[in-house]
């Protein structure tokens, strides 16, 4: 099988590379119709020759007709001798009486072409007076007799006759009686003409690069691009005059795929004869070819040393090896040999630095260990401490809560015994008559319930307030706590969540203050256990505050230190 690779393309030709493209869509004259394809043509024409030919472009857009001439005129005498110059013009291509080419601007006036229009042979004057020895010229437009839907130009023209500067490659988008098409209708999507876009396909992609050599030449375009036309009824046109040397475009983009070429027959006689001496003659042949500029030579050659230098015997091999820049099996050797003489050197150099680094190592685990486990002993103290003082809080809290609980209970003892009731009286024939006369006066009924109401015992009620404490009397604590209830208070729900699980709690109070709760914390607090009574307190209460505070669980919203009362004491009643 015949060896093959991929390639880079070879590099274009030295020189200066410039190219003027000329697009003209848009003309002030309603007697010729706007043309769709010219602006993207010009654009990807320019982004193609730039980016694979290595051109420096100059590009103008719906010019005027006296700014096409200048822009001419200035490109062909900024051209030097070994530069290659590429002129492009897309646009109307019109025939006067006298059966004269002219090239449409944008404010050329069809009735008046001479004075406003561009004439062809004026363009090839410029062109042969350019002193780049290759040129290039391609002309986008018709060269038709009439406008017609999809179609640019005007009448038929004999192109030939005015189209012969020396040194020149003509290229046209069709024949002298043919339309260059754009398309069916003009829409707002940009189009390219066919001839353009075939252009820049086989630019672009490669594909022109038929010849398979890396380099696409101005006739490697024009034959994909007629290939491309082909069965369209436009047929692109050439004309080369005086052309000096192949016209190299564009580089191919994909590089180029490279086939081994054969070996000859009296090469491969020397490469197989009996004398190393002999075969070692057939090498140095394959050394030319390696060095040449032919790239299916050089990869033969690459190829059949590499087989010579595996293969054959040491001195054929060795020879091989060096034109392939390897080195001989001698330099193999002696490299191995002194590699492995370093690294014996090396090893035992290294022995007592590896035990050192040993030792430093194994005394620098012993200090981090050490300090590990006294930072560990450390750590454990300090959360010893702080469960005992934890512990120690604890124990007073529940000795306050146990002579809360004692005090409450004399509470009751004492209210029990204010409400027990009087002695039966005597019969009235028992009641001395002076007790007739002077009964004693007890008090009413509405005063024994304010006694009874002042008076009532909150003991058994463990009592949590979140947030901002109570301003003024009216919510003081200490009523509370007077009355039997244990009083706690949390700043947030974050310290509420803490505190349920720390201490009994069984009545919560939550000071919404003025804001919209998050009604959803209140699910953390159930979640962590708290079985106990919540109410929202606030003095600003609405339906957005009552109904949410309903559904999450709780027994509603006090507005004032009365309904608080209430609220508590119904906790109380129900311990």
């Amino acid at each position: 099988m015949t060896p093959s690779e991929s390639w880079a393309a070879p590099p274009l030709p030295a020189g200066p590379r410039k190219a003027l493209i000329v697009a003209v869509a848009d003309y002030t004259d309603a007697a010729l119709r706007k043309l769709r394809s010219p602006t993207h043509d010009a654009t990807a024409l320019q982004s193609v020759l730039a980016e694979t030919g290595g051109f420096e472009v100059a590009a103008l857009a719906d010019p005027g007709a006296g700014d096409v001439r200048g822009a001419i005129v200035d490109f062909v005498a900024d051209c030097g001798r070994d530069d290659l110059a590429l002129v492009y013009l897309s646009c109307h291509g019109l025939l006067d009486a006298r059966r004269r080419l002219w090239f449409a601007a944008a404010d050329t006036v069809k009735a008046k072409m001479a004075a406003t229009g561009v004439e062809a042979t004026w363009l090839m004057d410029r062109m042969a007076d350019c002193r780049a020895r290759q040129q290039v010229v391609v002309l986008d437009c018709c060269f038709s007799g009439a406008f017609a839907q999809g179609a640019k130009g005007d009448d038929e023209a004999a192109l030939e006759s005015q189209l012969k500067p020396r040194g020149t490659v003509v290229l046209t988008a069709s024949g002298a009686t043919e339309y260059s098409f754009e398309g069916e209708h003009l829409a707002d999507a940009p189009q390219q003409s066919v001839f353009t876009a075939a252009l820049v396909e086989g630019l672009r992609t490669g594909a022109a690069d038929t010849d398979n050599d890396g380099l696409i030449s101005v006739d490697d375009a024009f034959a994909f691009a007629s290939d491309r036309l082909a069965g369209t009824g436009q047929t692109p046109q050439r004309w080369s005059y005086a052309a000096e040397g192949r016209i190299i475009l564009a580089r191919n983009p994909t590089g180029m795929r490279v086939t081994a070429a054969p070996i000859p027959s009296d090469i491969k006689a020397l490469l197989q004869h009996p004398f190393p001496a002999v075969r070692a003659a057939g090498v140095d042949t394959l050394g030319e070819w390696l060095t040449g500029d032919q790239p299916g030579q050089v990869l033969a050659a690459r190829a059949e040393l590499r087989r010579i230098a595996d293969d054959d015997l040491p001195r054929v091999g060795d020879k091989a090896r060096t034109l392939l820049g390897e080195p001989t099996r001698e330099q193999l050797l002696a490299a191995a040999e002194a590699e492995t003489a370093r690294l014996v050197e090396a090893a035992r150099v290294s022995t007592d630095e590896v035990t050192v680094a040993a030792r430093q190592a194994a005394d620098q685990t012993i200090a981090a260990a050490k300090q590990e486990a006294g930072e560990i002993i450390a750590t454990a103290r300090q959360e010893a401490a702080g469960l005992l003082a934890e512990a120690t809080q604890r124990l007073a809290d529940a000795g306050k809560e146990a002579d809360a609980l004692v005090a409450g209970a004399k509470r009751r003892a004492a209210a029990a015994e204010t409400v027990r009731p009087s002695p039966a009286k005597p019969s009235a024939r028992e009641v001395p008559a002076s007790a007739v006369q002077r009964p004693e006066v007890s008090r009413s009924a509405s005063a024994r319930k304010r006694a009874a109401k002042t008076s009532a015992l909150l003991d058994g009620v463990a009592l949590l307030w979140v947030g901002e404490p109570p301003l003024g009397h009216e919510l003081g604590f200490d009523t509370w706590t007077n009355r039997g209830a244990i009083v706690r208070t949390a700043a947030n729900l974050t310290d509420a969540l803490r505190d349920v699980q720390r201490y009994p709690i069984n009545a919560l109070i939550w000071n919404v203050g003025w804001g919209l709760p998050r009604w959803s914390r209140l699910n953390d607090l159930r979640g962590s256990g708290y079985k106990g009574r919540i109410i929202a307190f606030t003095q600003s209460v609405s339906a957005d505050l009552v109904d949410p505070a309903a559904h999450v669980g709780m027994d509603g919203i006090a507005r004032n230190a009365r309904e608080l009362e209430q609220w508590l004491s119904s906790v109380a009643a129900k311990l």
